[in-house]
């Protein structure tokens, strides 16, 4: 597919590899309605062509500029066009008792999932602010992780500054990366023990190895009575300070609300990413939160944390265990040319907890 031209303050990058996901093979096989353009949302690419803003439009602020040939990787976060006045009316009647979880009130978009552009291609476009450089130590596949690391960071820098110490994540298909990196690194780089670690996850594979090593698994069905009563009955037991939703959904915000101690913290972690339409609110229980003293944080737009990802990166990559590890997130690479058939092909419980990589040629 043709690439767009790169304007001011854009970057034209190729595309050395990239990452197709579950929602990449879900859109190749018709399951998701409403998705138009290039699919993957990350990639490591090498700068080919950059056009700065006019000198007296932008000021340098950054030490260490993107240059061309640079390798780089990407925030997905793009600012879409200035809001209309239906649109500003929308956003505006936001309700109060209810959290946003989606870009729709922030005017963004997200490469590969809700904007035309993604990273299954041998070119892309992008505005040179949301491109961090790759450090050399990196290798490529390690380096298409960086996005969800930079998500787990935020949240763990949430957790980490409320001193914390039991924490239940929940979590599905989509979000089966996440949930994995995330509770590696609370259990490994926080000391956090297995036992105050806890997933709760619709997912088909969470039963995975990477899990078990790192926090307690129990399967959950957000919308099975059952399970929502029996894991609420365990609140006392589990005495959690702090409930991760990776979910998005009002009943994972209603369950992480009723699992979580009084004065205890719930991490909403945005949606938008991962799916083409999350829901922009979700509605909850502010009742609930008021009397009991809880401390709502939702997680967005990551791109802060996307040059720590990368530190983070480049000292897994010093330990041979750490990236074999890591490297169970991702499948062995196809070149561009077979991505289609392969994302028909894999089954979609393989692609809840890998990505697969595709390479250029």
């Amino acid at each position: 597919m043709a690439c767009d031209i790169a304007d001011g303050g854009e970057a034209k990058v190729r595309v050395l590899r990239a990452a197709a996901s579950l929602f990449d093979a879900q859109t190749c096989r018709g399951t998701i309605e409403g998705r138009s353009g290039v699919l993957g949302r990350s990639f490591v690419g090498s700068v080919s062509e950059l056009r700065p803003l006019a000198s007296e439009e932008t000021e340098l602020t950054t030490v260490d500029p993107v240059k061309v040939l640079d390798r780089v990787v990407a925030s997905p976060y793009l600012m879409r066009a200035p809001l209309t006045p239906d649109e500003q009316q929308d956003q505006s009647d936001c309700d109060d008792d209810a959290l946003p979880q989606r870009s729709t009130c922030s005017s963004s978009c997200v490469v590969g999932i809700s904007a035309s552009s993604g990273t299954l291609a041998e070119y892309i476009v992008l505005p040179v602010s949301n491109l961090a450089v790759v450090p050399p130590s990196i290798p490529d596949d390690l380096a298409l992780l960086a996005g969800d690391v930079s998500v787990v960071l935020s949240i763990a820098s949430e957790l980490q500054r409320r001193h914390v110490t039991n924490v239940a994540i929940l979590s599905d298909g989509p979000a089966t990366i996440l949930s994995n990196l995330l509770t590696r690194l609370l259990h490994q780089d926080m000391q956090f023990p297995a036992q105050n670690l806890h997933v709760f996850s619709a997912s088909a594979t969470c039963s995975s190895t990477v899990w078990s090593w790192h926090a307690s698994v129990t399967p959950l069905d957000t919308h099975e009575p059952a399970d929502v009563d029996h894991l609420i009955a365990r609140q006392t037991e589990l005495a959690l300070d702090a409930v991760v939703d990776l979910i998005g959904s009002k009943a994972s915000a209603e369950l992480a609300i009723s699992l979580v101690q009084s004065m205890g913290c719930v991490v909403f972690v945005d949606r938008s990413r991962l799916e083409l339409h999350p829901p922009s609110l979700v509605a909850m229980d502010m009742n609930a939160v008021v009397v009991r003293e809880l401390e709502l944080v939702s997680v967005h737009n990551c791109r802060g944390y996307l040059d720590n990802a990368l530190q983070y990166l480049v000292t897994q990559s010093e330990s041979q265990q750490s990236t074999r590890e890591l490297r169970t997130c991702l499948l062995d690479d196809v070149v561009l040319s077979q991505a289609l058939s392969q994302l028909q092909a894999l089954p979609g419980q393989t692609l809840e907890g890998q990505c697969l990589q595709v390479r250029r040629c």
